[in-house]
């Protein structure tokens, strides 16, 4: 019981981060600084999809048949996480600068880090997945302090 609550709560916050930067990604993709007015429809539409995904976790954790609730996690995290991807390589491709290379590279190491992890858990218990998982995750967290300090520097260089 307790490592479901703590399973829930884990998944909940990598869709959180995923969200984030999904949000993220809508900015330095520059998609939105043609009209104001479309920032606020996103802003909004994030803000919506977001209520609407802990509601319909919350339903499908509490009233939900358990084979239900596996199955909303894996699809809400697959969505998140390809459009994250998708939105990185169109990022890379239109803007090819220095911070949106690191942000790709830190999207490429994260979905490896899940299919690895997805090899070890469902498919054959080897362990040699889970450390390649862990091995191939860890420079992910490098590579996302690199792509803030190159945004930050790209954003000043854009001001002076």
């Amino acid at each position: 019981m307790l490592e479901e609550i703590f399973n829930f709560w884990a998944l909940f916050i990598y869709l959180v981060v995923l969200i984030l930067l999904f949000y993220i990604l809508l900015v330095d993709s520059k998609l939105l600084e043609r009209k104001q007015k479309k920032l606020q429809y996103v802003k909004a539409g994030l803000f919506s999809v977001f209520a609407f995904s802990v509601v319909a976790k919350i339903i499908s954790v509490y009233w939900l048949t358990k084979i239900f609730s596996s199955y909303y996690n894996i699809l809400a995290y697959i969505v998140l996480a390809i459009g994250v991807l998708v939105l990185g390589f169109y990022n890379f491709l239109k803007n090819k600068t220095t911070s949106s290379k690191f942000l790709l590279i830190t999207f490429l190491s994260l979905f490896g880090s899940d299919i690895f992890y997805v090899l070890y858990k469902y498919y054959t218990q080897n362990t040699l997945w889970l450390y390649l998982s862990c091995a191939v995750e860890i420079p992910c967290y490098y590579l996302l302090v690199r792509y803030f300090i190159s945004r930050d520097n790209e954003k000043r260089l854009t001001i002076q």
